[in-house]
């Protein structure tokens, strides 16, 4: 019967009077008996989307993430009862008489219909309209959304029985509650817990008499009854409920009269910042959710993950300090204020954690305003002289000596056999005076292209790339014979930059850059997100390049090109330009943290070189860049004792020693191979000696004799035989070249001997000179 009842009613309810009554009385009751019984039985309730929290490494809030629905869940515990009063008083004041469905109301509503001629009154319940909203929630497209909200039979027939059962599987409270928790109250706000923070900016229990009747007026049309928008007509509404509660002995006359005589002001809604709109980090924000997104730690596939992310009620704690934060992008924005100036871009990473401290950009360009420039966007910017540090790096592992000394020309053509040339020919140093001869540490400090493009021939090209992935750059696989690799002619993104640099401060533990500390669902325990760190260089090693690294800041060398960089406490760093200059680089660090700062145009680079930018005719990494890792650097160390970087032993500092190989009998350029891949230096007097029975045109003589201990990157010079037998008389044995001794200071200097002048001195050869006297 109570079957029957609802099907004539719902279908008189929707139809109205559109088709006559008595005719189709036996087709109506049959089609809702049958529809009736199809249902399921219970109403399947997933649950409910809420926003999920960003938070700051102190705690203070970054932003809420939300997709489509932006929800806070609240108990009914934190629920005003005038609250729970007006929303009854003005939706179901039978709500605690029915078990569902209202069949009074039902036949009230119908009366009402007919009589208006149109439909005026809904007759659902408190529990109908939860499952109306339970069953729009839970459609997976728009299409099924606007079946569920359609006025139907079928529809009226179905929220019934859901109500029905959902009566018996639940308190009234406990109904309220989830009703409440789902409602609508326009301007994306679902949930009274996130409307109450929305349009009066306090949590639902501290919400006044007033602001409860206004929020249970709301939720039968958000839009027309939206106090920010209608603040009259909401008023109206306010005051509809008040009057309601009165009639059904809610409230008294006195409080609702008071109430009634007030305005409701005026409402500034509380701005809910997410990822699109954020003001204090939005580049970090898109990194955090990119991280995120591809983290399978926080759900099997992407999907799953994007549902919690912005629908699952997460809290999440990230790395972001928001001091560090405003003072990195107010460095940037006063650094390049103007419209037409250059974009720049900073990330700031803490050693030993890999944990994304600050990261903030300044952009101009409206093409590509919403290019994640720290994360390098799509393939990220060239790193000029920055990347040389990868080439040390591989260069002291290899334990070639920092007083390796190569004449470094201010133009230099490598071998076409071993490294490929630019176009033009030449690889070139910044200008014509920089030119002769360089030990590692000052041609690090001057940033010398030649010389590091002599020292990657030596170290390996693919060693060297090998070395910049191990310390997180990702780079496309690299032919042996790229020597422009050591220059940053591959594409690299500041935030790996950051975290390779910080590699070196933490002596050579590499961890991975993460911008999450912790994340807490709702119900489940906190999941703390452990540092991801490795250890992918020696110690030793790792000390011994920032040596040299500290002098491109703090050095002896009054030509230096971090000068710009310093900070008052130990420090060390690298500064970057590329060709044009079409960006410009600053990347350095402490003990504490390590920063990368890039400048430049995004959008067509080459056509948008560095000059001119507020007084500077040509902007280099030692200028802005430098200028800016300055200020951004002073910021993250205030309040912190200076801390010095560890020595390194003089082992790393001398280099590795090897036995010199005995070269006699061979070919010039097998010897050349042999010392090569020794680490030792080749090189070829044009004077012939004396030698035979070896053959003309052989190895007749060497300098260091075979057998001599030397450090990698000593020169053997090499003597070809004239095929002639020596005299009778005994040749002097040469003397061997001494091995250098330790030296007090971590970097040695240049020997004036041989700095600035094209070539060293030549050491004597062993054997008999055919066209020289014996030296």
């Amino acid at each position: 019967m109570l079957v029957l009842a609802i099907s004539v009613l719902a279908g008189l309810l929707v139809a109205g009077l559109a088709f006559p009554v008595v005719g189709g009385f036996g087709m109506l009751t049959k089609a809702g008996a049958d529809s009736f019984g199809k249902l399921p039985a219970e109403l399947r309730e997933d649950p409910l989307p809420q926003r999920s929290k960003i938070l700051a490494a102190d705690g203070s809030t970054l932003a809420d993430l939300y997709f489509n629905e932006n929800r806070i869940l609240v108990p009914i515990s934190q629920m005003p009862s005038h609250l729970l009063y007006a929303l009854v008083a003005i939706e179901d004041s039978r709500y605690y008489e029915h078990g569902g469905v209202d069949l009074r109301g039902l036949a009230r509503a119908f009366v009402r219909n007919s009589q208006a001629g149109t439909v005026q009154q809904g007759g659902s319940t408190i529990t109908q309209q939860y499952v109306k909203n339970v069953l729009i929630e839970s459609a997976a497209d728009k299409a099924g959304k606007k079946a569920a909200a359609a006025r139907s039979t079928d529809r009226k027939i179905r929220e019934a029985k859901y109500a029905i059962a959902l009566e018996r599987r639940y308190t009234k409270r406990e109904i309220l509650e989830k009703y409440l928790n789902i409602a609508y109250f326009g301007s994306g706000v679902y949930g009274v817990g996130t409307a109450a923070q929305y349009y009066f900016h306090k949590p639902v229990q501290a919400l006044t008499l007033s602001e409860s009747a206004l929020l249970a007026g709301m939720v039968k049309n958000p839009l027309v009854y939206n106090p920010v928008t209608n603040p009259k007509t909401a008023k109206a509404r306010r005051d509809v409920v008040l009057r309601r509660m009165v009639e059904v002995g809610f409230l008294d006359a006195a409080p609702a009269k008071k109430t009634i005589a007030t305005p409701i002001g005026k409402l500034v809604p509380q701005k809910l910042s997410g990822i699109e709109d954020n003001k204090v980090a939005p580049a970090f924000l898109d990194y955090l959710r990119a991280t995120f997104l591809d983290d399978p730690r926080f759900g099997e596939s992407r999907e799953e993950r994007t549902f919690k992310l912005f629908r699952g009620g997460l809290v999440i704690q990230t790395t972001l300090d928001p001091k560090l934060q405003a003072a990195t992008q107010k460095t940037l924005d006063t650094t390049l204020p103007l419209r037409n100036d250059p974009a720049a871009a900073a990330v700031v990473v803490q050693p030993g954690t890999g944990e994304v401290r600050a990261m903030a950009m300044v952009n101009h360009d409206p093409a590509t305003a919403k290019v994640n420039l720290p994360t390098g966007g799509s393939s990220g910017f060239q790193p000029g002289s920055t990347f040389k540090m990868f080439t040390l790096a591989a260069a002291v592992e290899q334990g070639l000596p920092l007083r390796l000394t190569l004449n470094s020309p201010a133009r230099y053509r490598a071998d076409p056999a071993v490294c490929k040339n630019p176009a033009d020919g030449d690889f070139n140093n910044a200008g014509d005076s920089e030119a002769g001869n360089f030990d590692m540490p000052n041609a690090t400090w001057l940033s010398v292209n030649t010389y590091f493009i002599q020292l990657e021939m030596r170290v390996g090209v693919t060693k060297v790339a090998a070395m910049a992935r191990r310390m997180g750059i990702t780079l496309p696989d690299i032919p042996s014979n790229e020597c422009s690799l050591t220059l940053g002619a591959k594409e690299v993104k500041p935030l790996q930059m950051a975290a390779a640099y910080a590699t070196l401060a933490a002596q050579g533990l590499y961890c991975k850059p993460t911008p999450i500390r912790s994340v807490r669902a709702p119900g489940q325990p906190l999941l703390t997100i452990a540092p991801d760190c490795h250890q992918v260089l020696d110690r030793d090693v790792a000390n011994t390049v920032t040596a040299v690294l500290r002098g491109v800041i703090d050095g002896p060398n009054p030509h230096r090109t971090g000068k710009g960089a310093h900070i008052g406490r130990p420090a060390a760093g690298k500064t970057g330009t590329t060709n044009g200059p079409s960006a410009a680089w600053f990347d350095g660090y402490t003990p504490d943290f390590a920063a990368a700062v890039w400048m430049g145009h995004p959008s067509a680079p080459v056509q948008h070189p560095l000059h001119n930018v507020h007084g500077v005719r040509t902007v280099y990494g030692g200028t802005f860049p430098a200028a800016m890792w300055r200020q951004v650097m002073v910021a993250a160390h205030e309040g912190l004792p200076a801390t010095d970087f560890v020595a390194p032993p003089a082992s790393t500092i001398l280099g590795a020693q090897v036995p010199v190989p005995d070269l006699r009998g061979i070919t010039p350029a097998d010897a050349k191979k042999v010392l090569e891949d020794l680490g030792l230096t080749y090189v070829l007097d044009v004077r012939a000696v004396h030698a035979g029975p070896i053959p003309a045109g052989l190895v007749g003589a060497q300098n260091p004799p075979p057998g001599t201990v030397v450090y990698k990157g000593t020169q053997v010079v090499v003597f070809l035989s004239d095929g002639v037998a020596p005299p009778p008389s005994p040749t002097p044995t040469p003397t061997p070249t001494p091995a250098p001794s330790g030296s007090a200071s971590p970097i040695p200097t240049p020997r004036p001997s041989c700095h600035g002048r094209r070539q060293c001195p030549t050491p004597s050869p062993s054997g008999s000179p055919s066209s020289r006297p014996k030296p």
